[in-house]
């Protein structure tokens, strides 16, 4: 049996992995008045919203290499391998710490350590799809192999409703706010081949969820796919609508799933970043 391991941006509920089998390692989120708190398990997303909101600042810690040390050592003793999915190495440190724990261990036998080149929605199905694997009997290679496929064919695009949060952390320069505040633009956000999340293209704010599927439906068109929808901050009106535009996108859509977007992914850009994602749907 192969164990499949994660990070709390995949931003998937640890009791719903738990469930399901995966093993998740918390990002640490620091506040202002207090200690470093696992991102899910000490910290609510929405606690770390309303501080935002109030103006105070958020950052965020990388899983320690001590950490994952200790995950893999137990995990090796109840399982024959492990694949180990994490988010993109260009945005934090925590696959270079999970490799340095294998070489520690000197097991790079029998861990491979998956550099996602994403996070948050777009990780969660490539851990998904590893733990499908996982459970149908797949060995070390076929399980790395899910991850990876998923990560090659699927698609996905965030954006954000406020500019506020991207200027204070520095992603958007005074101008780009000034100017996107004036014309009402916001921008269309994803990850490159490197891992790196860019902005792709800018446009009106109250056509970010229709110009986002309507790219999905340009790539999919009428094949069979799998969905997902990510929104920071739990405003269930606001998730229903975005739901209901996700069904009227006219993709295929054989399953799909919701998401609340994490703190720690959700510290960096905000209350209200939502995501809509697509993969090939395979019976």
């Amino acid at each position: 049996m192969i164990a499949v391991v994660t990070d709390s941006t995949c931003d998937l509920p640890p009791a719903v992995l738990s469930d399901m089998g995966v093993h998740m390692l918390p990002l640490s989120v620091l506040l202002q008045d207090r200690p470093p708190l696992c991102e899910w398990n000490e910290v609510d997303p929405d606690e770390v919203y309303k501080r935002l909101q109030a103006g105070e600042s958020v950052a965020t810690r990388p899983v320690e290499a001590r950490t994952f040390r200790e995950c893999y050592r137990n995990l090796l003793t109840r399982y024959d391998a492990v694949v180990s999915v994490h988010l993109s190495s260009r945005i934090s440190n925590t696959v270079q710490h999970a490799r340095q724990a294998v070489v520690a261990l000197n097991e790079l036998d029998r861990i491979r350590v998956v550099d996602s080149g994403v996070s948050s929605v777009l990780l969660a199905s490539a851990v998904l799809s590893a733990q499908r694997e996982s459970t149908q009997g797949g060995d070390l290679v076929s399980v790395a192999q899910a991850a990876v496929d998923t990560l090659r064919d699927q698609y996905g695009e965030f954006t954000v409703p406020s500019l506020d949060y991207l200027r204070r952390g520095g992603r958007i320069s005074p101008v780009q706010y000034a100017v996107g505040n004036l014309l009402d633009m916001r921008p269309i956000l994803g990850f490159d081949s490197e891992g790196h999340l860019k902005a792709l293209r800018r446009v009106r704010s109250g056509e970010s969820a229709r110009n986002i599927l309507g790219t999905l439906y340009d790539r999919f068109g009428k094949d069979p796919v799998r969905v997902a929808v990510g929104l920071a901050g739990r405003d269930h009106q606001r998730l229903h609508e975005l739901r209901r535009h996700m069904q009227r996108s006219g993709l295929n859509i054989r399953a799909g799933r919701t998401q609340l977007i994490g703190s720690v992914i959700g510290a960096h850009t905000g209350p209200g970043m939502f995501a809509f994602v697509a993969e090939p749907y395979d019976e």
